[in-house]
């Protein structure tokens, strides 16, 4: 896993929706991901201090993971989104019993084509 300022092998600039992304994953042999909540944007305010610290004692990571990574959140780095559009679609999957200390492990899945 890298993000987009990070890691010029992931063509996140390619990918229309997070089915697209986690299908290259896959493709590619990445089939699990740990993102640490800490590195957020969000993280970077007093609310998000709060808040991470409050996912990481009630072991809410994953909620905190899915509010902060939301198709629709405004002014996130391209990849961000992309990683919120496979949760929500399947694509990416939290392994809640994984998630510990900020951190939040998924594991992608490739979805069929719904006819």
């Amino acid at each position: 896993w890298g993000n987009s300022p990070h890691s010029l092998y992931i063509p996140y600039g390619q990918f229309r929706s997070g089915k697209e992304m986690a299908h290259w994953f896959l493709q590619h042999g990445a089939r699990y991901a740990l993102v640490n909540l800490q590195f957020a944007p969000q993280a970077a305010t007093q609310e998000g201090r709060d808040a991470m610290r409050d996912a990481v004692q009630n072991h809410t990571e994953p909620g905190l993971m899915l509010s902060w990574y939301s198709p629709n959140a405004p002014g996130q780095e391209p990849w961000r989104p992309l990683l919120g559009d496979a949760i929500k679609n399947g694509g990416a999957v939290v392994i809640p019993e994984a998630c510990a200390r900020g951190a939040v492990v998924l594991e992608f899945r490739e979805q069929s084509e719904r006819k």
